[in-house]
C-alpha cells in the first residue's frame, strides 16, 4: 500500500508527540503492509499547526533522525486547511506538495461549505496545483448532494476517502457515505490518515478488508498503489 495521508511526524500537530510514538507508527504501518507513506501533517493555522515549506525540512531531519530506515519510505506532503489564508499560502510557495510533484493535500471545513468553493478550488489549481481532497465522505454538505460530488470531479479534483471510514470507525454515517463514494467510482485514493500506531489495525488493515468486499483485490489495488503511485511519482507495480 502506498498511503498518502498519515500524520507520522512527532510533536507538530494531533500525530505522534514523541519520536518513540512516531517509531510505533512507522513500524506498525510497515507490518500492515505499507510500502510508502507521505507525511501529512496539519496545516491549520487556526489550531497552531502551520507546518507549511519553511519548517519541512527541520521534520524530516528529525523524522528520519528519529526512525532512520524504520518503517515505509517517507514522502513530504502537509494536510493543508482550506481557511482564508491558503490561497496566500499557496501563492507565496508555502504549500507543501507530494514530495516533488504539484499535487497537495486538500482539507475542506467540516461544518460549513466555505462560499465560492468552486471558486477557491479553481484559484488554488490556477497557481499550479493539483488537488487531492481529503476524507471527502466526512463532509456532508458534498456527500448529501450527488452532484456535487459529480462537480468536483468532473472539474478534475481527485477525491481521497479514509480507509476507516469504510470499517465503520468513525460512525455509520460516514460508513455509508464512504461506500457511496467507492461503489460510485468517485474515489480516486483510499488512505490510513492514521495518528498513531492504535489506529493502524481499525483504520488500515480493517479499512482494506471493508475496500476489497467492495470492489474486489483490483479495486483495492487501484486505490491504494496504482493511482496512489500516479500522484507521488512513484513506481506502482
Amino acid at each position: 500500500m502506498i498511503d498518502l495521508h498519515c500524520h507520522l511526524a512527532y510533536g507538530v500537530d494531533d500525530g505522534p508527540q514523541s519520536p518513540e510514538e512516531s517509531i510505533k507508527l512507522a513500524q506498525a504501518l510497515s507490518q500492515a503492509g505499507v510500502t510508502h507513506v507521505a507525511c501529512t501533517s496539519h496545516l491549520r493555522r487556526d489550531k497552531f499547526w502551520v507546518n507549511d515549506q519553511s519548517v519541512q525540512e527541520a521534520i524530516h531531519q528529525n523524522l528520519d533522525q528519529a526512525l532512520g530506515n524504520t518503517g515505509p519510505l517517507r514522502f513530504k506532503g502537509a494536510e493543508h486547511y482550506l481557511d482564508e489564508l491558503l490561497l496566500e499560502t499557496c501563492q507565496q510557495k508555502q504549500a507543501v506538495p507530494f514530495t516533488n510533484t504539484n499535487w497537495i493535500l486538500l482539507e475542506l471545513p467540516y461544518q460549513i461549505e466555505p462560499p465560492n468553493l468552486m471558486t477557491i478550488l479553481f484559484r488554488i489549481r490556477s497557481l499550479g496545483y493539483k488537488l487531492l481532497l481529503a476524507h471527502i465522505e466526512r463532509f456532508p454538505y458534498i456527500t448529501d448532494h450527488p452532484h456535487k460530488i459529480e462537480a468536483l470531479v468532473n472539474a478534475g479534483y481527485a477525491l481521497q476517502v479514509n480507509l476507516g471510514s469504510l470499517s465503520g470507525a468513525y460512525g455509520k454515517v460516514y460508513q455509508k457515505a464512504a461506500e457511496k463514494i467507492i461503489s460510485g467510482g468517485h474515489a480516486f485514493v483510499a488512505a490510513g490518515d492514521c495518528h498513531r500506531a492504535e489506529d493502524v489495525e481499525p483504520f488500515i488493515l480493517q479499512g482494506l478488508a471493508a475496500l476489497r468486499r467492495l470492489l474486489g483485490d483490483s479495486g483495492v489495488r487501484q486505490l491504494t498503489v496504482e493511482q496512489p503511485a500516479q500522484i507521488l511519482g512513484v513506481d506502482g507495480k
